[in-house]
């Protein structure tokens, strides 16, 4: 088990609905992370869409129904590919769909890491107005890692 872990947390403005260019941002961020030593990064809750709420908008037409993902999917992929490369973690905020019913989404947050996908989290707390658009997640998420849990 290693002993020292840096660990680089990014905050950047994810330009709502804008997922293709805050996926490009977030790899260039990793990429420079790394480049400082970095072993885990991670990124803003719903990262890779932006956070807000069209409250005038049925489910079906918000951006986080529209743009979600399962995982494994496109933009988990591309993290994976960058994380298994570098050899290190990386933790980002999406909308996720649940594969066995498209009709659920949540606000999830995506672990990919030297191996590829790890898994994701699904939140569980979901304050005002998180609940518009997002199902309630279950359980907590735990990984290991060669630091540990």
């Amino acid at each position: 088990m290693k002993d020292v872990i840096k660990v680089s947390t990014v905050a950047f403005n994810a330009k709502w609905g804008e997922k293709e260019r805050n996926l490009n941002r977030m790899t260039g961020y990793i990429e420079a992370a790394v480049s400082e030593g970095s072993n885990i990064i991670v990124f803003p809750e719903m990262g890779l869409t932006g956070y807000d709420d069209e409250e005038d908008k049925p489910k079906p037409e918000k951006i986080q129904y529209k743009l979600a993902e399962t995982v494994p999917g496109k933009s988990s992929e591309v993290i994976a590919e960058l994380t298994k490369k570098l050899g290190i973690y990386a933790v980002f905020g999406l909308p996720e769909r649940d594969p066995d019913d498209e009709s659920k989404i949540y606000n999830a947050a995506c672990v990919c890491g030297p191996d590829g996908i790890v898994g994701s989290y699904h939140k569980i707390h979901l304050p005002y107005p998180e609940p518009h658009w997002a199902s309630r997640g279950t359980a907590p998420f735990i990984f290991d890692t060669e630091w540990g849990p």
